[in-house]
């Protein structure tokens, strides 16, 4: 159980780490963040500074999440898909005096690194811990449009979304991802199943 949540801790690191990077794509200073963001909850407290110095706690989470990659599987295909999160900084920024541009297609680029990690890993308690956390940290950005005066927030699916659907939806994906979890469903098996790799039960 300890080293479940412990594997879980380490897929949320990772996508604690994309919060920092989404700031530091998408704006210059802290206080240029779109209101709505989930790291504006943090950021909030602090004295306006330049974005590129959260690239500390970034990297800090970033390496947390790498902790358990098992090194026998180490491919080069997975380090690939890792790096496409320097493709993502680089659209994002390019946009971002766009608004709701960096949002739609570009998000997108962020499924590739995390399904490489995913696969690197291998563990289903990392996955859960990683997809969960994805879907909190969107929930977060839902509850908090509202409070800053957004109402309609921008998903990767849609640039304006009510923010009480987008929150029905987190909501929802939360409950069924912690149910498959707790009745140990094995997401991974899924993943790769989707994509054609070899599960260990059919080796």
């Amino acid at each position: 159980m300890k080293e479940s949540i412990k594997h879980s801790l380490y897929g949320a690191s990772f996508i604690v780490s994309l919060c920092f990077l989404e700031a530091i794509a998408v704006a210059e200073t802290t206080r240029t963040i779109p209101r709505h963001m989930a790291v504006r909850w943090l950021l909030d407290f602090l004295p306006e500074f330049n974005t590129s110095i959260l690239i500390i706690p970034m990297l800090i989470f970033l390496a947390l999440s790498l902790i358990p990659i098992k090194p026998e599987k180490t491919s080069w295909i997975y380090i690939w898909m890792f790096s496409n999160l320097i493709t993502f900084v680089l659209l994002a920024s390019a946009t971002r005096h766009f608004e709701y541009g960096h949002y739609g297609p570009v998000w997108i680029i962020l499924v590739i690194p995390a399904i490489g990690l995913i696969l690197w890993v291998d563990n289903d308690a990392y996955t859960y811990g990683l997809f969960i956390s994805a879907v909190v940290w969107d929930l977060l950005a839902a509850i908090r449009g509202p409070l800053v005066g957004w109402y309609d927030i921008p998903e990767p699916y849609a640039p304006k979304v009510p923010f009480y659907i987008s929150i029905t939806i987190d909501a929802t994906l939360i409950i069924i991802l912690s149910i498959l979890w707790k009745k140990r469903f094995s997401i991974n098996n899924l993943i790769k199943n989707i994509i054609n790799i070899p599960t260990e039960q059919s080796q």
